[in-house]
């Protein structure tokens, strides 16, 4: 019997005290995973704060459906790319609607910041700018491999598509992310 399969049977078995602390272990476990891709997906950590809360939420009210096919973590993992998926489309949503509602001015407030911040702030907001102009299934493909530790079958499974798929994404993303960023170079601004 895997780890998984006996984390499994012991939540299944387990009382509601007990289940409470297998969840508190598995959200120690992967928050920082399931807080990353959040943030990676939305460019927000209050949105990834959004996605890390339901993620758990979620994972507790639909724990009995884990059967352990793939990973723990793989699972909790695509319940958060799924919540980051829905999360960006009704953020894309709500931005057109009050689009033409703003001012110019008001348009403005979330730029990057302006040269004179740091060089390390200028390349966050660079890579955060180009990630957030992929398309959205790159910008998922890289995210999700970006955390590591998670086998093609496991990253196609969060993703929701083929494992070759997977890669395609990933690898079609870093080279937009390669051109988008070609002109930042250690020691260069933006």
């Amino acid at each position: 019997m895997t780890d998984e399969q006996a984390w499994i049977e012991a939540f299944r078995n387990a009382g509601e005290g007990g289940r409470r602390a297998r969840w508190e272990c598995a959200y120690l476990a992967h928050r920082e995973a399931v807080f990353a891709l959040g943030r990676s997906v939305l460019g927000d950590p209050s949105g990834a704060e959004d996605v890390l809360q339901e993620t758990y939420l979620a994972a507790w009210r639909y724990g009995d459906r884990f059967r352990g096919a793939g990973s723990l973590r793989g699972w909790i993992l695509r319940i958060a790319a799924n919540l980051s998926r829905r999360a960006l489309l009704r953020e894309r949503a709500r931005r057109e609607l009050i689009r033409p509602l703003l001012r110019p001015e008001q348009e403005r407030e979330g730029a990057p910041e302006p040269a004179t911040e740091l060089l390390a702030k200028e390349r966050a907001v660079a890579v955060r700018s180009a990630l957030a102009r992929l398309p959205a299934e790159h910008r998922m493909a890289v995210s999700v491999s970006a955390l590591g530790g998670l086998s093609t079958e496991e990253m196609a499974a969060i993703l929701g598509c083929p494992p070759g798929t997977v890669w395609s994404r990933v690898h079609h993303a870093k080279k937009k992310l390669a051109h988008a960023l070609r002109g930042l170079q250690p020691g260069e601004g933006t």
